[in-house]
């Protein structure tokens, strides 16, 4: 996921750091390894690697006759796998949740399905679609909020320009609905209201939203402490 946003941030083809990259040149039979860039006049440079070329190839492409063909090829790795880059959106929500809203969270069985995705990331096992791309980029820092499909209310997440929407306690997930039924919240974590959900919470926290429980940690069981109940209102 990291590498994703590193192309999209630098407008750019290929990745900053050359170890990153998998270009090759070939030429008579040899192949070196190296990296490419654009240059200030836009022209494509490839830079030939020593140490991650044979040196055999590397020294007879340097001292022998200038090769009449050259081919270069490259490969993206990052957008070979969809499924595990949604996974990785998946897995940085997550966590993000869990920073803002502590162990009240993770601890729901209705995020068994999303635990199990996280630590299978090259089978799809959330057949839904989570992950949604926003057209720009709407939020500065990754944040953690609500969204609202027609009457029903789930987790979100908003990370880059995606959105991550993650079951509730009520439904597994949305149903298909159009854009127009669909609105978001971002919820923000006061330094007071921070002190009772990031990890230092003296019992459970429930969350809801318009009657619907939206956080509900149902594996703690048997709690000494009752349940502390946050409601959001006015949703806009």
């Amino acid at each position: 996921m990291s590498d994703w946003i590193e192309l999209n941030e630098g407008n750019g083809l290929f990745h900053s750091d050359p170890k990153k990259q998998r270009a090759q040149l070939k030429a008579d039979g040899r192949t070196l390894n190296g990296s490419l860039s654009i240059a200030d006049d836009g022209a494509l440079e490839f830079t030939t690697d020593r140490r991650r070329s044979n040196p055999v190839d590397f020294e007879a492409h340097w001292n022998g006759p200038k090769p009449a063909k050259i081919s270069i090829t490259t490969g993206l790795p990052v957008f070979s796998n969809e499924n595990s880059l949604k996974v990785g959106f998946l897995t940085a929500a997550y966590g993000l949740w869990f920073k803002n809203f502590g162990y009240s969270f993770v601890l729901q069985s209705s995020l068994d399905i999303v635990r199990q995705q996280i630590l299978n990331p090259d089978t799809e096992l959330m057949y839904w679609n989570y992950l949604i791309e926003v057209p720009t980029r709407e939020i500065a820092n990754p944040c953690i909020g609500l969204m609202r499909f027609r009457t029903d209310y789930f987790p979100i997440a908003l990370i880059y320009d995606h959105l991550v929407v993650f079951p509730s306690p009520k439904l597994p997930h949305p149903s298909s609905t159009s854009p127009m039924q669909m609105s978001k919240k971002v919820m923000s974590f006061s330094d007071q209201i921070a002190s009772r959900y990031q990890h230092r919470c003296v019992g459970p926290a429930v969350l809801i939203c318009d009657g619907q429980e939206i956080v509900n940690p149902d594996l703690i069981q048997n709690a000494t402490i009752p349940p502390q109940y946050s409601w959001v209102d006015r949703w806009d």
